[in-house]
C-alpha cells in the first residue's frame, strides 16, 4: 500500500496504490480502498491490473486516516488487506470571504431584523450557519443551511440594548469553519 503524498491539503488530489503480488498467475479481482474503515467514494471495487489497483481522490476532509486496500481475492488467490498506511489531510481550506450584514442596524423592540451571512470564494459551500447574539444562539437560527452561499436569520426577539451578532459557519469537506462578524445591532 502506498500514497502519492502522505500529507496533502483538503481538496488536493492524492493517489493510493494497492499492490497485489501473486505467483506464476497474475492476480485479478478488485480492491476497495478505505479511510479509517469507511469506503472512499469512487474507490470501491477498483479492478486489479498488472498487479495493482489505483484510487485517486480529492474528497478526504481534514484529519488523519488509516488507509487500507481490501482485496477481493480471485480464483487463485484469497482475499487480503493491504496497509494500513497513515494519510494526513491538513484542515479544510477556509472560505476566502465570510461576511455578515443586517437589514437594519437599528430597530425598535419587536421589530423584525434579518441578518445575512454570505460566503464567497472557496469551494461552493454546504454546511450550516449558526447565528448568535453574543454567546447565545438566536432562537430558530442555530442551524441555517448555507448551500447557496448565503444564509439568513430573521428575528424580532432581541431585547432592548446593543447586540454583537455573529454567523458561525460549520465548514464542510472542502471549506474550513469560520465566523462572520460581529456586527452591532441596536434595539431601542
Amino acid at each position: 500500500m502506498d500514497s502519492s503524498s502522505y500529507t496533502v491539503n483538503a481538496g488536493q488530489s492524492v493517489t493510493f496504490t494497492a499492490r497485489v503480488i501473486g505467483g506464476t498467475t497474475a492476480p485479478t479481482g478488485s480492491v476497495t480502498f478505505k479511510a479509517s474503515g469507511n469506503a472512499i467514494a469512487g474507490c470501491v471495487s477498483v479492478a486489479v491490473s498488472n498487479g495493482q489497483a489505483l484510487c485517486t481522490t480529492a474528497g478526504l476532509a481534514g484529519g488523519t486516516y488509516q488507509v487500507t486496500g481490501d482485496y477481493s481475492g480471485d480464483a487463485t488467490y484469497t482475499a487480503g488487506v493491504a496497509g494500513p498506511i497513515t494519510q494526513t489531510v491538513i484542515g479544510a481550506p477556509a472560505p476566502m470571504k465570510l461576511g455578515i450584514d443586517s437589514s437594519r442596524y437599528s430597530a425598535k423592540v419587536g421589530q423584525p431584523v434579518t441578518f445575512t451571512v454570505t460566503i464567497t470564494d472557496g469551494y461552493p459551500p454546504t454546511g450550516t450557519i449558526r447565528f448568535t447574539d453574543g454567546s447565545n444562539a438566536i432562537a430558530g437560527c442555530d442551524s441555517v443551511n448555507a448551500s447557496s452561499g448565503t444564509a439568513t436569520c430573521t428575528t424580532k426577539t432581541l431585547a432592548r440594548g446593543s447586540h454583537a451578532i455573529r454567523g458561525w459557519y460549520s465548514g464542510d469537506t472542502k471549506n474550513g469553519a469560520g465566523v462572520a462578524g460581529p456586527i452591532t445591532e441596536t434595539i431601542h
